[in-house]
C-alpha cells in the first residue's frame, strides 16, 4: 500500500506535464487520463495516515540505530517494509 502510494504521488507531476504536451498520441492520453482517474479516487485521509506512520517508524528506527540497537532498527523495518507496522 505505502509503495503504491509513493508511485502515485511521484506520477502526479507526469500526468500535469503529459495534458499540456502537444506530441502526445491519443493512446497516451488515454493512458494519462486513467491514472490520473485512479489518483482522483485515493483517499486522501488514508493517505496522510501512512505519512505519519512513515514519519513517526522512521524516527523510532533512527533513535535505535543512534542507540546502537541495530538490530531491533532491522527488525522495525523489516517488519514495517512487510506491512506488520511494528
Amino acid at each position: 500500500m505505502k509503495a503504491a502510494a509513493t508511485v502515485l504521488l511521484l506520477l502526479m507531476p507526469v500526468v500535469a506535464v503529459a495534458q499540456n504536451f502537444p506530441g502526445m498520441s491519443e493512446a497516451d492520453m488515454q493512458k494519462m487520463e486513467q491514472m490520473q482517474s485512479c489518483m482522483e479516487k485515493i483517499d486522501e485521509a488514508k493517505l496522510k495516515a501512512i505519512e505519519q506512520r512513515s514519519s513517526q517508524i522512521e524516527a523510532e528506527i533512527k533513535s535505535l540505530c543512534a542507540g546502537g540497537k541495530r538490530a531491533e532498527a532491522q527488525a522495525k523495518t523489516e517488519a514495517f517494509r512487510q506491512g506488520n507496522g511494528e
